[in-house]
């Protein structure tokens, strides 16, 4: 049996109402699935090496950035199983970063709409405005359209 501090409690209903105001623009509507979760490593080779050996998979290699006008890094894609989506995306981490959760990207039917929603719901945008932080400062993006595809419209470039 679990026992919870009054401080746990207050955050997970806080966290609870958080999550039913977006509902009731019904926002989950404009969400059609998870496109990759990128991870801060301290090596992005050896961790991509790692999966890849352990459950195989279609590799990409990049030099990327998260957001415009930050340092570019060496980055893999790694697309494991069947469905498009989602990838795993090892960055290597700069000398000011710990690994870690860098963000997760959500694939969005109608970005306008969703960032009218969040902005509604006082959740400010990071520019270019595909950005916002959740209740935890976690970074997510919002894409239009998938990373990888014939409609894949992003700032990565492929490394030869």
């Amino acid at each position: 049996m679990a026992v919870f501090t009054r401080r746990e409690l207050v955050s997970t209903f806080a966290g609870l109402a958080a999550r039913g105001a977006l509902r009731a623009d019904d926002a989950k509507a404009l969400v059609s699935g998870v496109d990759h979760l990128k991870l801060r490593v301290a090596n992005s080779g050896a961790s991509m090496m790692f999966y890849y050996g352990l459950f195989g998979g279609e590799i990409i290699a990049a030099h990327n950035s998260t957001l415009p006008d930050t340092p570019l890094v060496n980055e893999f894609f790694l697309k494991i199983g069947a469905p498009r989506f989602p990838y795993l995306v090892f960055a290597q981490v700069r000398a000011d970063e710990l690994p870690g959760l860098d963000h997760i990207s959500f694939l969005v039917s109608d970005s306008v709409a969703i960032r009218s929603s969040l902005e509604h719901h006082g959740v400010p945008l990071i520019e270019p405005g595909q950005w916002f932080r959740d209740a935890d400062s976690t970074l997510v993006e919002l894409m239009p359209s998938p990373t990888f595809g014939i409609q894949a419209q992003s700032i990565r470039s492929r490394s030869p």
